[in-house]
């Protein structure tokens, strides 16, 4: 286990120094990006190799668990059960209200969209003459795709 941790702290040292490096202009920001999107990507192939290990193992690790109820190498083992969730759509019901939803939701981004290219009457509603409200707009964080040319 030392030796995984030597490996990570020496990583982490690297990573660091590249960041450092590109902060104080002594190498690209690109360049510095480009390498730790690799790392990146590396990590996330451990990473799922780590959990695949969990889930193929797990019948293996609970059974092994409950050898230790006071714990392992000062180390707690819990077992819990996965989250409970539900599926509608097989429900006509909730099919009905949910295609209306999708219907209404589409009304209003085609509405939202009209009225930012000036359109502003798209907000009055034909057949009442009442003025519609705008939907909230949220914006997610923008981010930057990094591609390798064919």
């Amino acid at each position: 286990m030392g030796f995984s941790r030597e490996i990570f702290t020496k990583m982490n040292a690297h990573l660091m120094q590249q960041i450092t490096d590109a902060e104080m202009g002594d190498a690209s920001h690109l360049d510095t990006f480009i390498e730790l999107r690799a790392q990146r990507d590396l990590l996330n192939q451990n990473l799922d190799l780590i959990k695949s290990y969990e889930d193929d193992n797990s019948h293996l690790l609970i059974d092994e668990m409950s050898n230790y109820p006071e714990g392992y190498r000062d180390k707690i083992f819990e077992l819990r059960s996965g989250r409970t969730t539900f599926d509608f759509k097989c429900i006509p019901e909730w099919d009905e209200v949910d295609t209306k939803k999708r219907e209404i939701e589409s009304k209003y981004k085609s509405m939202y969209q009209a009225v930012q290219k000036g359109f502003e009457h798209s907000r009055i509603d034909p057949d009442t003459g009442e003025i519609l409200p705008m939907p909230t707009v949220k914006y997610g964080k923008s981010s930057i795709v990094l591609k390798s040319k064919k």
